[in-house]
């Protein structure tokens, strides 16, 4: 909420997550500076900002902690407090609450996302007389029921499963002897036997002349990356550029040819959305060293593919029945 004070939200958040303060900066480093975070609605495909609505329950939620803010700082007779006052009666009243209900309480709002994250595709929209609603609170209307499970603890255990699924999104590497190679062998580099193994989150080597990719080598070495890939919907190209050679497979299907001993030469391709199983083979003879793999809407206006954009083994079988 606009001009919301950093320690208010600071003491909410505090006091929901029980985060330490010497883990802020590490959830801002990953969240905004890596750009790590689950996307929001607004990211959206197609989506109709003027269709978009929420349902009463979560506006009837706004309504209040709006209302709570306004009463706290009404009191105040400081030109500041009285601006901020009228912004914030302004974004109650666009919320069209006009007979607010009783709001819900944290417990009950928080056990509805912990079965339905409003971080993927398939969340329901929250109503009060949802089956799972009901189910699940009947507990919390009886305040003498047994075995009523920590909230703050339940959110705690979920958030480190899936953080802990994040650390599994990674790229392998595999190192080869190519000396000699004029281009990548015609069996594939699986068919080989590696001399090293290493792993990354991104496949973005600018031109070195220096150690290739932690490979311990600067000439004649090739690299096998492999992983699982998410493709947005928004991605319509993706592209690898190489010095010298190199090759992009999605599913065992050859993507992108740009094999050979060459200089730093970019080779795009269409690409639809989905998941995939990702195999880049690359090689460098001598000279300058370069693979990166970009993607985008067009290939004018491409970027590295983010950390987050790599599956587990898992998700490959999941995102596209959630997304069916």
């Amino acid at each position: 909420m606009t001009f919301i004070r950093y320690k208010e939200t600071h003491q909410i958040a505090s006091y929901h997550f029980d985060f330490e303060n010497k883990a802020w900066e590490c959830v801002w480093n990953e969240l905004i500076t890596e750009k790590k975070g689950i996307k929001t609605f607004l990211d959206r495909v197609n989506l109709d900002y003027e269709s978009y609505s929420y349902s009463f329950e979560l506006k009837n939620e706004m309504w209040h902690q709006i209302n709570r803010l306004i009463e706290k700082y009404e009191v105040k007779d400081d030109q500041v407090a009285i601006d901020l006052v009228n912004i914030l009666k302004g974004h109650r009243d666009g919320l069209g609450v006009d007979t607010p209900a009783d709001p819900i309480s944290y417990e009950e709002l928080m056990s509805y996302h912990l079965a339905f994250p409003p971080f993927f595709p398939n969340q329901k929209p929250f109503t009060a007389d949802d089956d799972f609603y009901v189910k699940s609170h009947e507990k919390y209307a009886n305040p003498d029921a047994a075995n009523i499970d920590s909230i703050i603890d339940r959110r705690r255990a979920w958030f480190e499963d899936e953080m802990e699924k994040k650390r599994e999104r990674k790229v392998q590497i595999k190192y080869y002897d190519a000396t000699g190679w004029t281009s990548l062998p015609s069996g594939g580099l699986s068919s080989l036997t590696p001399y090293a193994t290493g792993t990354t989150t991104r496949i973005d080597y600018k031109k070195t002349d220096g150690d290739f990719a932690g490979s311990g080598r600067e000439d004649n070495v090739a690299a096998l990356f492999q992983a699982y890939l998410y493709v947005d919907a928004v991605v319509t190209q993706i592209c690898v550029t190489s010095d010298d050679g190199s090759k992009l497979f999605l599913d065992d299907d050859l993507k992108i040819d740009n094999d050979g001993k060459h200089g730093v030469r970019k080779v795009c391709a269409s690409v639809s959305s989905g998941v995939y199983k990702l195999d880049l083979e690359y090689f460098e003879a001598s000279g300058g060293a370069m693979v990166v793999l970009e993607w985008g809407e067009s290939i004018n206006n491409l970027r590295v593919v983010p950390p987050r954009s790599w599956a587990t083994v898992r998700e490959k079988a999941l995102i596209p029945k959630i997304l069916s």
